[in-house]
C-alpha cells in the first residue's frame, strides 16, 4: 500500500473513533437528562404520597370520618376489614405526568420505640442503631393511634413501567401531630 492510501485509511479510522466518542458523550448526556427527569418525577410522586397522608389525616382528625376500632389488631383479615380508603384522586405533574394517588387509614394500638443511634458503626453488637420498645413500669406501652398510608404511582415515560412512592404516618388519639414513619431497614435492630 502506498503512503497516500495508508493516510486515507488512517484518517477514516480517526474519523470513526471521533464519531464513536461523540456518540458516547451524547448518549451519556441523554442518560443524565433522563436521570434528572426521573428524579423530579420521583420527587413529585413522594410529594403526592405525603400530601395524601395529610389529606386523609385531616379528614379523620377533624371528625369528618370515623375509623372503626380494631378489636383484634393481630388478625390481618380484621385489619383489612377496618382499613378505609380516604383519598383517591389523580393529579397532573409536569415531570411525572398523571399520578394516581390513594390513601388509607385505620385505628390501631402502636408500640412506641426509642432508637439509640450508634454513629459510624451500625452493628448491633457495637451499640448500633437499636430500637427499643418504650416501657412504663416495665410494661410495654400501647398507644391508641390512627395510622395512615398512601401510594402515588405513575407510568415512567422512558421505560413504560410503573414507578411509585409511598408514605406512612400516624397520629395519636387526642394529638393532632402527624408523625411520618420510615420503613424498617437492615441498619436498625428492633427489640422484640
Amino acid at each position: 500500500m502506498n503512503a497516500k492510501g495508508f493516510a486515507t485509511v488512517l484518517s477514516l479510522c480517526l474519523i470513526l473513533v471521533v464519531a464513536l466518542i461523540v456518540r458516547g458523550i451524547h448518549a451519556a448526556e441523554g442518560n443524565h437528562a433522563y436521570e434528572t427527569t426521573d428524579a423530579r418525577a420521583e420527587f413529585d410522586l413522594q410529594n403526592a404520597a405525603d400530601s395524601a397522608v395529610f389529606e386523609a389525616a385531616a379528614q379523620v382528625l377533624s371528625g369528618d370520618v370515623i375509623l372503626p376500632v380494631n378489636e383484634t389488631p393481630n388478625m390481618m383479615s380484621d385489619r383489612l376489614n377496618n382499613q378505609r380508603r380516604l383519598v383517591k384522586r389523580t393529579i397532573t405533574s409536569a415531570h411525572a405526568g398523571t399520578i394516581a394517588v390513594e390513601a388509607w387509614g385505620e385505628r390501631l394500638n402502636v408500640h412506641p420505640y426509642k432508637v439509640s443511634y450508634g454513629g459510624e458503626n451500625e452493628t448491633a453488637f457495637a451499640g448500633g442503631n437499636i430500637a427499643k420498645k418504650v416501657k412504663v413500669n416495665r410494661k410495654e406501652q400501647f398507644l391508641p393511634a390512627y395510622v395512615f398510608f398512601s401510594v402515588a404511582q405513575t407510568t415512567n415515560e422512558h421505560t413504560g413501567g410503573k414507578i411509585y412512592r409511598r408514605a406512612f404516618a400516624y397520629a395519636l388519639e387526642g394529638d393532632a401531630t402527624i408523625r411520618f414513619m420510615e420503613l424498617p431497614t437492615k441498619n436498625y435492630v428492633y427489640e422484640r
